[in-house]
């Protein structure tokens, strides 16, 4: 199973969510890169650091994500909470042209000082306790 679906699930699951909107989460994790479709390959294969207009492009692969599914009455439900998903700990644990992947515990603390401003701290402590 993929790490961000065992992880968002885990969280879903830490946080007391029922298990229909467990289900809706993984969905979500399932297809949660699918907006990268339009996002230019040379982007996506830049083997050094992303000029910020890149970074910009590729942000909005979120929002691209939504668009796509928001007319499938089915899916409708999810194409909001996937215009605010956040890779911070898959991005700090993996190896970026410009550094070297963090451990899981360099992540954490790294993470740890955005508590309250980018993470809410309910849900940053479900994903501590959900990824181990």
């Amino acid at each position: 199973m993929a790490p961000k679906l065992i992880q968002s699930a885990g969280i879903a699951k830490a946080l007391g969510l029922s298990s229909g909107t467990i289900r809706w989460v993984r969905l979500a994790a399932l297809l949660h890169d699918i907006g990268k479709i339009g996002t230019p390959e040379v982007i996506l294969e830049k083997d050094s650091k992303l000029e910020p207009e890149e970074m910009d492009r590729l942000k909005e692969h979120p929002f691209l994500r939504a668009k796509m599914i928001e007319n499938i009455r089915r899916m409708k439900k999810i194409a909001l909470w996937m215009c605010h998903h956040h890779e911070k700990y898959d991005a700090l644990t993996s190896d970026r042209p410009d550094r070297k992947a963090m451990t899981r515990k360099e992540a954490i603390e790294v993470m740890k000082d955005s508590v309250g401003t980018h993470f809410d701290p309910v849900v940053f402590d479900s994903f501590v306790k959900a990824t181990g």
